[in-house]
């Protein structure tokens, strides 16, 4: 089973798009989640379809304890930003696990968008509507006028609006080593399937590396270095490296990836930039 939600389309460059259109908020590095809350019956779904609310228990806790009903959508992720330690919990079943590791590692929910509120849709509101909505219901600073002060897990992704706080929110994730961030129309609908309307823009890091082993497949070739794999498009191209490979020589890849991990060295999300010497 996989969970309805608005997806993002993606581009390589902010010169790729009218970007005064845009609103551009960080890229939170995380777990996906649907919050349905009715009365106080709350569910947390994943984009698997899988129920977190057991998991990430002091979240379901401080959702209950709203006095209205909604549906949100955001990202789950450990306070520090370090994905893989928001793994170490997310993949938990035991309950007593759970327990110890919701102190060693606290989450916060990044509340990004609102489909419904008690018991009305709002995905036909502008997104920046919607924004309203949010700051609204789930704020928890001391100038809103229905703030929640005690909010701790829950917090509202900030946005900015205009090229020049866009190119400055994107100067600041370089910066920062952070994933990237996410444009949106900023009078856009909230669709359930993947849009256009909302794009990621991801800080990509690259490396040169060498390989020498292959594995075909039905979209081309997986090449290994004994360490790193990346898969490789395209039959031509695909042709082109086992040739070379079956003679011995070793093939170049420009390889893009978001960061590499501190304890195994291996490429988190690694994808072939290009093919050094293949026109």
């Amino acid at each position: 089973m996989t969970e309805k939600m608005m997806l993002c389309g993606s581009i390589s460059s902010l010169n790729d798009i009218v970007i005064s259109r845009y609103m551009a908020e960080e890229k939170f590095d995380g777990e996906r989640i649907k919050v349905i809350k009715k009365g106080k019956v709350v569910s947390m779904i994943n984009r698997r379809g899988a129920y977190k609310e057991e998991v990430y228990i002091e979240l379901k806790e401080e959702l209950q304890t709203l006095d209205f009903d909604f549906i949100i959508d955001g990202e789950v992720c450990s306070t520090n930003g370090i994905f893989n330690d928001l793994q170490r919990r997310a993949l938990l079943r035991d309950t007593d696990k759970i327990s110890i590791r919701k102190s060693s590692i606290p989450i916060v929910m990044h509340v990004f968008d609102i489909m419904e509120l008690n018991g009305l849709n709002t995905t036909l509101l502008p997104l920046i509507e919607r924004k309203k909505l949010l700051t609204d219901n789930f704020a928890n600073s001391p100038n809103s006028p229905d703030s929640h002060p005690n909010l701790v897990t829950i917090k509202l992704a900030e946005y900015v609006l205009g090229e020049v706080n866009i190119r400055a929110l994107w100067n600041r994730i370089i910066n920062e080593n952070k994933e990237g961030i996410i444009l949106k129309v900023i009078d856009s609908i909230y669709v359930y399937k993947r849009s256009n309307a909302f794009l990621k823009y991801k800080n990509f890091k690259e490396i040169e590396i060498l390989f020498n082993k292959y594995e075909v497949n039905n979209a081309g070739v997986k090449l290994n270095d004994g360490f790193h794999e990346v898969q490789v498009q395209g039959v031509p191209r695909a042709n082109w490296i086992i040739e070379k490979i079956n003679k011995g020589e070793h093939i170049k890849v420009i390889v893009q990836y978001l960061e590499k991990s501190a304890t195994t060295g291996k490429l988190r999300f690694p994808s072939c930039k290009e093919v050094v010497g293949y026109d």
